[in-house]
């Protein structure tokens, strides 16, 4: 693709993603602030031991980021009625099961992956999409193809984790959140992505 069409691109997909924010926070204008990256947290809610580790860290992924002044948004594999209420009053959260999921899943500009199911390709295929999407990973390093952001080589295409705990989780992130607020850069990795 030529650099005019990839810019063209990145300014249309960044476009649509704002008009979906704009349409998000007139039903949640306690969740999603103005000014602030979206960032997703994707988690899976199926496999009962790690669900339970996954939901205590997403929960707390939550806390930090509104700490941030960010706007977050959960996205889970389980249903509605297993997302705690209390937390429901903190962020926007929907379950894949719902009929509307993927307008909040495309209004983020950053997702965080705590999932850990599927293949290697299932998993190559949702980063992808994410990618594609204008949708910036933040991912353990176990996923081969994606490569951390390196802002003095401006390379990369996710913000990437060791361990899935809340420190080394909220560290990536808050990298990912620094880089949105440069325009130039965010875009960059956007455009390197569709």
């Amino acid at each position: 693709m030529s650099s005019s069409k990839t810019k063209s691109g990145v300014s249309e997909l960044l476009q649509n993603k704002a008009e979906l924010k704009a349409k998000l926070k007139n039903s949640f204008p306690h969740a999603l602030k103005d000014h602030s990256p979206v960032v997703g947290i994707l988690y899976d809610g199926e496999n009962a031991d790690k669900s339970a580790k996954n939901a205590s860290l997403a929960f707390s992924l939550v806390e930090a980021l509104n700490s941030l002044g960010t706007s977050a948004m959960l996205i889970t594999k389980q249903d509605d009625e297993k997302i705690p209420f209390e937390l429901r009053e903190k962020v926007c959260a929907i379950s894949m099961k719902s009929k509307s999921w993927e307008k909040f899943y495309y209004a983020c500009d950053m997702m965080i992956v705590l999932t850990d199911s599927g293949s290697d390709t299932e998993n190559e295929k949702m980063y992808r999409d994410m990618l594609k999407n204008g949708i910036i990973p933040i991912a353990s390093r176990s996923q081969k193809f994606l490569s951390n952001y390196d802002p003095n080589h401006e390379s990369g295409n996710c913000f990437i984790f060791d361990e899935k705990t809340i420190w080394e989780v909220f560290a990536a992130t808050v990298r990912a959140i620094e880089t949105y607020k440069f325009p130039y850069d965010w875009k960059n990795i956007i455009r390197g992505n569709i």
